[in-house]
């Protein structure tokens, strides 16, 4: 586990005059609830402020982020000035699946929670999730990392993962049962449902890597096969 960076004082002071300009300190104490000398013992690094207190400062400033977004937002529609373009991008480099349920935005840190489904969810539906972070985003921003979280999420729940099977394929035998290679893929990544592996054993037969012996074992073949005459998926 990373150990976390050391807390510069000058951080609290930066956030202070931030949130409340030049004269920043009794405000700040008083938002924190706090007396004003134990911010000064702060400052000094006589003493460190507890986590939770950390946690409301943060809040602050996300507050503060955000309040100062929508009021640019209201001047701009009062004004006539176009929309700024977004600076919310996604790709394989920004976004990552925490958990069978959790996908987080990495160079912010948000996160967006969908409830748990077993089955795979119609096509062209997005579920909804919670985001924390939220205020960082505007309501446009909200529906694009909702979607593009859920795309990231179902290619790992459900989507086929052929990598990652092929890897399982090669370490059994030349021939397995189908339910030896499940246990052995869930084992590897918890996320495989069977209809998952199905969909990229499936695959790989398209491919000509594998054969089905009846409907209780595959056979590992030499190579991918040229001459394929339909998609299986």
């Amino acid at each position: 586990m990373t150990e976390p960076i050391p807390l510069n004082p000058d951080r609290i002071g930066d956030a202070g005059r931030q949130l409340f300009g030049e004269h920043w300190q009794s405000s700040l104490a008083s938002a924190l609830g706090i007396d004003v000398r134990l911010l000064r013992y702060w400052l000094n690094g006589q003493e460190k402020p507890s986590q939770q207190k950390l946690l409301a400062l943060v809040a602050l400033l996300e507050r503060s982020a955000a309040d100062n977004r929508r009021l640019a937002g209201q001047l701009r529609k009062v004004a006539g000035i176009p929309p700024a373009p977004s600076r919310w991008t996604f790709d394989s480099s920004e976004l990552r699946c925490v958990d069978r349920t959790t996908v987080e935005h990495v160079p912010t840190g948000s996160k967006v929670v969908f409830y748990e489904y077993l089955e795979e969810p119609p096509d062209e539906w997005v579920p909804g999730g919670t985001i924390t972070n939220a205020a960082l985003w505007s309501e446009d921003e909200l529906v694009r990392f909702n979607v593009a979280a859920w795309k990231l999420l179902a290619s790992h729940r459900y989507g086929p993962d052929l990598r990652a099977m092929r890897r399982v394929v090669r370490t059994c035998a030349h021939k397995v049962p189908i339910g030896e290679l499940v246990r052995i893929a869930k084992r590897e990544n918890p996320m495989f449902t069977e209809r998952r592996i199905t969909a990229a054993l499936k695959e790989l037969e398209y491919m000509g890597e594998i054969a089905f012996i009846g409907a209780q074992a595959i056979q590992r073949l030499a190579g991918p096969n040229p001459i394929v005459r339909r998609r299986v998926i």
